[in-house]
């Protein structure tokens, strides 16, 4: 269904299971309850509804009978990017009901602004990477007068059973589609951040059946100009049975260094492996916008391998957070010149000096030009010429609209942290603490 112009036949045989999806996952009756419950419906109870990816039409359609015995007067457009989807839905198409060929991603300038009391987005945000994503959701922020809803699918062992399911019995070429269009979805997490991100305000998830999600949220004024990077939600961790850090919640924006702090044991350095995966939490869960790219990660001590020489292993490190081979050679000489590892680059780690052996590991770490930096003590042995390379870092990333999560202790903080704007702090108490 990714397709532009998918073939006729597959795409109503996937039109007639998400009927049935729909129908199961109370698609049409979540959106006529959220506009109840947030009194869209003013007397004589009215109201009108553009709906975004409508497909087949099978929502629309049932939301206009469901009001009709209610005695609601609703008018909807529905919309699709496939010219044919909208010819059936069309085809089945009801009074109260138009139809029109439309990406969501233009309807500010094709609708115009406040143009429907409420904009519904169903299954179809997945199909687009984060950035339209976020774009999607502005247009509907945009566009609509009173409330948003946006229902899609959950990306969790429970959706993933879902889908199956749910094509068990379909052609081949729908189950797969089903099951990439889950590992494409979204956490609630993500739903969370990327709504935010996109000037919903008052924001409601909730999980509903058949492994779908229902976010509901009331337009804002505009989409922030810093939209959210990192969301972390419920977060618990522990060590050996012992609790480290419970249920914590933040959100960290572009174009900011958060500065974690905290007394030793407090879950510092655990909390930032926690951030890039390098550690399961016990409970919770940690979104980082995917947009980015991978997150350059420097731990605690360094991270790097002894028995490698420094340039392979600025070459394993940039081709394992996703550098394409034509642009592997500039990246590890720009690594390389910006930390002055010219002299040592057939050196194996382990012959390396302290303060060398540090310029390395942060070179690795930044090889890749992350959008996303966590930091666990960067500074420790660096002279003053290696503190200058990694401040210049930091404030590259900001200026990019990007994000440092940083742990640096006592003097070293002072020698790193003086001169660059926009941090925010995020002290851990520790559990014990409390």
């Amino acid at each position: 269904m990714d397709a532009l112009h998918p073939d006729a036949t597959l795409l109503c045989a996937e039109y007639r299971l998400l009927s049935r999806v729909n129908r199961i996952a109370g698609a049409a009756e979540n959106l006529l309850d959220a506009m109840q419950r947030y009194q869209v419906l003013s007397p004589p109870g009215s109201a009108t509804v553009v709906d975004f990816g409508s497909g087949g039409g099978d929502i629309a359609h049932r939301v206009l009978k469901l009001s009709r015995k209610l005695g609601l007067n609703i008018e909807v457009l529905c919309t699709d990017r496939s010219e044919h989807a909208v010819q059936v839905a069309r085809a089945h198409g009801q009074h109260g009901c138009q139809y029109r060929t439309l990406d969501i991603r233009n309807a500010i300038s094709t609708l115009g602004e406040k143009s429907f009391d409420v904009s519904h987005a169903s299954l179809v945000l997945h199909h687009l990477d984060d950035d339209d994503v976020v774009a999607g959701l502005d247009a509907m922020r945009a566009v609509s007068r009173r409330l948003m809803v946006w229902s899609d699918l959950i990306r969790d062992r429970l959706g993933i059973l879902g889908a199956f399911a749910s094509t068990a019995l379909s052609r081949a070429e729908i189950r797969k589609d089903a099951m990439l269009s889950v590992r494409r979805s979204f956490t609630l997490a993500e739903v969370r951040a990327l709504t935010e991100a996109a000037g919903w305000e008052q924001v409601d998830v909730r999980r509903v059946k058949a492994g779908r999600f229902v976010a509901i949220g009331i337009p804002g004024t505009s989409r922030p100009s810093v939209r959210p990077l990192l969301r972390v939600e419920g977060l618990s961790c522990s060590m050996k049975g012992n609790p480290v850090f419970k249920e914590l919640e933040f959100v960290a924006r572009a174009g900011t260094v958060l500065h974690v702090t905290g007394a030793n044991g407090s879950g510092k350095s655990t909390l930032l492996r926690c951030i890039v995966g390098a550690q399961s939490a016990d409970s919770g869960r940690v979104w980082i916008d995917r947009s980015c790219g991978a997150p350059g990660y420097h731990p605690q001590d360094g991270g790097l391998m002894g028995g490698l020489k420094v340039i392979d292993h600025l070459e394993w490190s940039a081709r394992l957070s996703g550098v394409p081979s034509h642009l592997l050679d500039s990246r590890v000489k720009s690594a390389v010149v910006r930390f002055g590892l010219g002299e040592v680059l057939v050196k194996r780690v382990s012959q390396l000096s302290g303060g060398t052996r540090r310029r390395a590991a942060l070179a690795a770490s930044l090889v890749h030009a992350p959008m996303v930096l966590v930091l666990d003590e960067p500074d420790a042995g660096l002279d003053a010429d290696g503190i200058s390379t990694l401040a210049d870092e930091i404030v590259r990333v900001q200026r990019l609209g990007g994000l440092v999560v940083l742990v640096a202790h006592g003097a070293a903080r002072e020698r790193l942290l003086p001169g660059i704007a926009n941090i925010e702090a995020l002290d851990l108490p520790g559990v014990a603490s409390r």
